[in-house]
C-alpha cells in the first residue's frame, strides 16, 4: 500500500505498508459421499459397488467393489479432486458389502410313500435345477398311527443357494404294502395299537389278544381257521377295530348253517370292545358248496362257543355300538349276522341287543340276520337294508312306551334309570300316574311325550328334562343349567320347572319361548367375561328371536352382570318376568328389545351422576345408527322413567308412541308405562 499525505503540516512515518495473505482450499467432507446398492442375492452375475453421488470434480478408483459368488467383501475407493481450490476430508473410504445366498428357489420333496412301518422313507427331490441333498430330522419324535408332520433339510451342492426346509406328512403304521402268509398275531402283545395300510394277507387274522387294531386298504383272502369254516378275519377279545377300504376275496369253502365261512367274524367274549367301525369296503368272497354268503357276524358271549366248559368270564361288551357305513356287498356276500346274549340263552333280540349296530348308505342292499347262540344253527328271518338307507338294530339308547299308566309304570321307570338309556320316547295322547306315583327324570335323561297330556294326581320330579311335542311344537320342560342350555337350542317353548342356577351365560340363537313358570334363574359365580361376549345370564344372540313370559325371576349376581342382554341383530320380547340387574337389567349392544312387561330394577348402581341412569341401556355408537332400538309398551321400572332418563342422553325416551309412563299410586321413584 503506497501512502500519501495531502496536509503538509504532516508526514508519515513510512510512505508503504505491506501484508501477506491466503485463499485456503475449501474441504470436502467424503462423508456426504454414499455407496450404491450395497447387497446382492446371488445369481451367478457379477455384482458391483460403487460410491452413488460424487461431484463432477471428484473420481474414483476402486479395489474389492466386484463379486459373483455369495461372501462378504471389502471395497475400497480411493478419491482424487480435480479442482485445486478443494481438497478432500479423507482420499479413502471402505466399504464391507455381500452376496447373499439365492433362497428364491422351488423345492419340491417327495416320500417314496406317505407310511412308514420303523423307518421314515427315503425322501426325493423333483422340479428343480438345483443339486443337492435331503436328509430329515433325525431327532424327531414319531408319532405312530397319526399323521405328522415330518421336517426336512435341502442343503444345495452349490453353496451360493439358500438351504431350504419343510415338511411332509406321514404316518406310521404297523405294515405298509406288505403281503403276509402267515398269521400276523404272533407279532402282536395285548394294550398295543396295530395299523396295517394297503397290505395283502394270504392267511386269516386269528387272535384273542386285546389290540386295537385299524385294516385301511388292505386286501384279504379266506383261510381255514379251524371249526366255524372258513374267516379272512377272526378276533375274539380286541379293544377297537376299524377296517376301512378293504377288499375281502376268495372262497368260503367250508362252512354249514352252524360253521358259517365268514369274511369277518367278531366272536368277542370276556371283554369290553370300545367301537368297531366297518367303512368303505368290498365283500366279494364266493360261497362254497355247503357255506353261507356272510360278510360280517357279531356277537358277544361268555365264551368262544358259550358251551358249559367254554365259559371264560362275563359276557362281551361293544361300549359304543357297531357302524357298518358305505361298504359294498356281492350277492355272495351280503349277510350281517348279529348276536349277544348269556350262556344257554335260546335267543338274542337285535331290536333290545347288548350293542348298537348302525347299517347305514351301504352300496347296495344286504341282509341282517339275529343269529342265535343256543340252540345251534338257529336264524330268525332276516331284515333287508336296502341299498343308501339307514337302520339301527341293538339300539339301547332309546326306548318306546305307547302309554305310561300303572299298569307299566315300574317298566317305564326301570328304563328310565337304566344308564344305558338316554332318552324315553313315549307315543301316547295321555300321561297317568297314580295318586301315590312319582316319576323321576334322572338329571342326565331326556324324557318325549309325543302328543302328551298330562292327567295323572302322581308327581313328576324333573331333574333332568322332558319335552312334550304337540301339533309339531317341541316344548322342553327344564329343571338345571345343562338342560336349559340345550333346550334353547332345539324348543319351540323352554318351561322352567324348578330354580336353576345358571353356570354361564345361556345363548339364544332361534326362535324360543321362555317360560318362566314362576322360578328364578340366578347366578352364584361371576359369568361377566368380556373376552367371550358373556355379560348377563341370557344373550339373545344372532339369529335368536326371545320371548319371557311367566311371572318368575331372573336374577344376576350382585356386582357381576346383566340380566339379559341383545347382541348381532338378535331380538328380544318381555312379557312378563322380574328382571334384576347390575347397572342395567337389559342392554342392547346390536338388535330390539321390545318391553311389553314385566318388572325391571338393578343392584350394582352406576357411577354416573344419576345411579339408576342406565337399568335400560343401548350401546350407544349402535344406538346412533339405529341398529341398537328398545321399545316400552309395559312394565315396572324401580328408580327409573323409560319416557325421561340419561341413559342416552338427557330427556332418552324409550317409549313407544300411545304409551305414557308415569309413578306408581302412592311412590315416589316407581314408574309403571301404559296405554296414553
Amino acid at each position: 500500500a503506497t501512502l500519501t499525505c495531502a496536509d503538509s503540516n504532516y508526514k508519515l512515518s513510512t510512505n508503504e505498508l505491506t501484508l501477506n495473505w491466503t485463499i485456503e482450499q475449501a474441504t470436502i467432507d467424503v462423508a456426504q459421499f454414499t455407496w450404491g446398492t450395497t447387497s446382492y442375492t446371488y445369481d451367478g452375475q457379477e455384482k458391483t459397488v460403487e460410491l452413488a453421488n460424487l461431484p463432477a470434480d471428484v473420481t474414483a478408483s476402486y479395489e474389492g467393489n466386484t463379486g459373483t459368488s455369495v461372501g462378504t467383501y471389502t471395497a475400497t475407493a480411493t478419491l482424487t479432486c480435480a479442482d485445486s481450490n478443494y481438497k478432500l476430508s479423507t482420499n479413502e473410504l471402505t466399504l464391507s458389502w455381500t452376496i447373499a445366498q439365492n433362497g428364491a428357489y422351488d423345492v419340491t420333496v417327495s416320500a417314496s410313500a406317505q407310511y412308514f412301518v420303523d423307518t421314515l422313507p427315503t425322501l426325493s427331490v423333483s422340479e428343480n435345477e438345483i443339486e443337492g441333498e435331503v436328509t430329515w430330522d433325525k431327532d424327531q419324535e414319531k408319532v405312530f398311527g397319526q399323521e405328522t408332520a415330518y421336517s426336512w433339510t435341502f442343503t444345495p451342492e452349490n453353496q451360493n443357494y439358500a438351504t431350504k426346509t419343510g415338511t411332509i406328512n406321514l404316518t406310521q403304521v404297523s405294515g405298509y404294502n406288505q403281503t403276509y402268509s402267515e398269521n400276523i398275531d404272533n407279532v402282536w402283545t395285548d394294550n398295543s395299537t396295530y395299523i396295517y395300510k394297503d397290505c395283502t394277507f394270504n392267511a386269516p387274522i386269528n387272535s384273542s389278544k386285546k389290540v386295537d387294531l385299524t385294516f385301511d386298504g388292505c386286501t384279504f383272502t379266506t383261510g381255514y381257521t379251524g371249526d366255524g369254516g372258513d374267516k379272512c378275519i377272526y378276533l375274539t377279545s380286541f379293544t377297537n377295530l376299524v377296517v376301512n377300504g378293504c377288499t375281502f376275496g376268495g372262497e368260503t369253502t367250508e362252512g354249514t348253517m352252524s360253521t358259517a365261512g365268514y369274511a369277518l367274524d367278531l366272536n368277542i367274549y370276556s371283554t369290553t370292545v370300545d367301537r368297531i367301525e366297518i367303512t368303505n369296503n368290498n365283500f366279494n368272497t364266493t360261497k362254497g358248496e355247503d357255506a353261507e354268503s356272510v360278510a360280517i357276524s357279531i356277537k358277544v358271549r361268555l365264551g368262544e362257543t358259550d358251551k358249559p366248559t367254554d365259559v371264560k368270564g362275563t359276557i362281551g361288551s361293544i361300549t359304543n355300538g357297531v357302524l357298518i357305513l358305505g361298504n359294498t356287498f356281492a350277492n355272495t356276500c351280503d349277510t350281517i349276522y348279529i348276536g349277544s346274549g348269556p350262556k344257554g340263552s335260546t335267543n338274542a333280540n337285535i331290536s333290545t341287543g347288548a350293542f348298537n349296530v348302525e347299517v347305514s348308505n351301504n352300496k347296495n342292499d344286504v341282509k341282517v340276520l339275529e343269529r342265535y347262540l343256543y340252540p345251534e344253527g338257529v336264524v330268525v328271518p332276516e331284515q333287508l337294508v336296502k341299498a343308501n338307507d339307514a337302520q339301527t338294530f341293538g339300539n339301547k339308547q332309546s326306548s318306546t312306551f305307547e302309554l305310561v299308566s300303572s299298569d307299566n309304570f315300574s317298566q317305564f321307570v326301570e328304563a328310565l334309570n337304566n344308564a344305558e338309556y338316554e332318552v324315553i320316547v313315549v307315543n301316547s295322547v295321555s300321561y297317568t300316574l297314580a295318586q301315590d306315583e312319582t316319576l323321576t327324570i334322572p338329571e342326565d335323561k331326556t324324557v318325549v311325550f309325543n302328543n302328551a297330556g298330562f292327567l295323572g294326581e302322581g308327581t313328576i320330579v324333573n331333574k333332568g328334562y322332558f319335552i312334550t311335542v304337540n301339533n309339531g311344537n317341541i316344548i322342553a320342560n327344564v329343571s338345571n343349567y345343562s338342560s336349559i342350555s340345550s333346550a334353547v337350542q332345539f324348543a319351540d317353548q323352554v318351561v322352567v320347572s324348578k330354580d336353576i342356577v345358571v353356570e354361564d351365560t345361556i345363548a339364544v340363537n332361534k326362535e324360543v319361548v321362555l317360560d318362566l313358570n314362576g322360578k328364578k334363574l340366578y347366578n352364584v359365580n361371576d359369568i361377566w367375561d368380556t373376552a367371550n361376549n358373556n355379560w348377563s345370564i341370557i344373550s339373545v344372540r344372532q339369529n335368536g328371536n326371545l320371548t319371557v313370559k311367566g311371572d318368575g325371576i331372573i336374577l344376576a349376581k350382585e356386582n357381576d352382570c346383566y340380566a339379559i342382554d341383545v347382541v348381532d341383530g338378535g331380538l328380544l320380547t318381555v312379557e312378563s318376568g322380574e328382571m334384576i340387574g347390575n347397572i342395567s337389567s337389559i342392554y342392547v349392544n346390536e338388535g330390539h328389545a321390545d318391553i311389553k312387561g314385566g318388572k325391571y330394577s338393578i343392584q350394582q348402581l352406576s357411577t354416573s351422576s344419576d345411579p339408576y341412569a342406565f337399568v335400560l341401556n343401548l350401546l350407544d355408537g349402535n344406538r346412533e345408527n339405529g341398529t341398537a332400538t328398545i321399545s316400552v309398551t309395559g312394565g315396572t321400572f324401580e328408580k327409573f322413567n323409560p319416557q325421561n332418563n340419561k341413559a342416552e342422553g338427557e330427556n332418552t325416551n324409550f317409549v313407544a308412541e300411545g304409551y305414557v309412563s308415569s309413578l306408581v299410586e302412592g311412590s315416589e321413584d316407581t314408574y309403571v308405562v301404559t296405554k296414553a
